[in-house]
């Protein structure tokens, strides 16, 4: 399911977010992913894209990037996956048996 050198941040044991970089000037998009599932994904405009990516490496800043950009273009569709994402972090999801994600 994933690439290695992808940029993949942790939500929680079982939860991660994944930016798929598209080439421009086509849109990227950053994925939820539960159980190895999708979950959600929230498309991002190229020059958005940078800020995003610079972000993932944290779960508390790419949050706050996130949010950053959504003060700016007030995004209904974003404000939801935000709310989504967080929904996730503040559950204590219990995985398979096999135990975490498996990637």
């Amino acid at each position: 399911m994933f690439e290695p050198f992808e940029l993949i941040t942790p939500v929680n044991k079982s939860t991660v977010l994944k930016f798929v970089d598209a080439n421009a000037p086509f849109y990227s998009k950053l994925c939820l992913y539960h159980n190895s599932e999708i979950v959600s994904d929230c498309s991002f405009k190229p020059e958005e894209k940078k800020l995003i990516k610079e972000n993932m490496q944290e779960y508390t800043s790419l949050i706050d990037a996130l949010k950053t950009l959504n003060s700016n273009v007030k995004s209904k569709y974003l404000s939801e996956f935000i709310a989504l994402v967080e929904k996730y972090k503040g559950k204590s999801h219990q995985s398979s048996a096999e135990g975490g994600l498996r990637i």
